[in-house]
């Protein structure tokens, strides 16, 4: 599998700061956090805890299936099903 790697988040945040700052003044800065969480949202970045919460680490228990499942699918299901409930617990922001 030849995936190319993803722009660094440093990289993004650079961008959407550069966009869509156009004044000569920088009072307000919700215009560029905006940008930034746009252009993370974007590239389909988002914003996690370190470790997983309980109900995080309870959903990876639960995408566990049974059979012949490829190591890398196996994985991909557990983390999607993780990061999923940490979206609908709150502690993964997007």
């Amino acid at each position: 599998m030849n995936q190319s790697s993803p722009p660094s988040i440093q990289k993004i945040i650079a961008k959407a700061i550069q966009e869509a700052d156009k004044s000569y003044f920088f009072e307000d800065y919700s215009k560029q956090a905006n940008a930034v969480m746009q252009a993370l949202k974007a590239a389909n970045l988002t914003f996690m805890p370190t470790q997983p919460t309980e109900r995080m680490i309870q959903a990876g228990i639960a995408a566990i299936g049974s059979g012949k499942i490829r190591p890398e699918d196996h994985v991909r299901y557990i983390f999607t099903d993780m990061i999923k409930e940490g979206i609908k617990e709150g502690s993964v922001r997007s």
